[in-house]
């Protein structure tokens, strides 16, 4: 084999193993789809149940549209499981570098054009930190947004529930 055919596998071997690894990195599998998180089930109470991401995944029935920085690192996200109401709220929490003051507008505007009808909305700041938080619903949706400043970066916890409609539960 001559020197500039064994360079040109070379280069293929480290091409492969380059895809390789932005696949693996990126979590996806073949059929590109996003791999699920890998969780963890406890029962915290009698008929309901807390399923618990790994770190830096995101639970399965969040959904992943409401995380709008799509930087952001996600710190924790679970589920818990209310059977006897039927509803299940998944949580997820992340940072982002974006300043308080962007983030807590991102998410009311956001709301806003997207038919969600904001509930309570406010925002204050306290001895250096900011906290502000928005309640959203849209039919049976619901999207709870808790936005703090802390040491490192802004923190975003959404809390999300979907009712299904029936006669005695009206969605507005």
């Amino acid at each position: 084999m001559s020197s500039q055919n064994k360079s040109l596998l070379w280069i293929i071997i480290i091409v492969v193993v380059l895809v390789l690894l932005v696949v693996f990195v990126t979590g996806t599998n073949r059929d590109g789809q996003e791999k699920e998180a890998q969780v963890t089930t406890e029962e915290i109470a009698p008929g309901e149940t807390k399923s618990t991401a790994e770190t830096g995944e995101v639970v399965a029935n969040f959904p992943r549209h409401l995380i709008l920085d799509q930087d952001a690192r996600v710190t924790s996200s679970y589920s818990i499981e209310y059977q006897n109401d039927s509803l299940n709220q998944p949580v997820v929490e992340f940072v982002s570098d974006a300043s308080p003051d962007d983030i807590y507008d991102l998410y009311r505007l956001y709301y806003i054009a997207n038919g969600w009808t904001t509930r309570e909305e406010d925002n204050f700041s306290r001895e250096n930190t900011f906290t502000a938080y928005v309640y959203a619903a849209r039919g049976g949706e619901q999207a709870n947004t808790t936005i703090y400043s802390a040491d490192d970066g802004t923190h975003v916890v959404i809390a999300y529930t979907e009712r299904m409609a029936t006669a005695e539960t009206p969605t507005e």
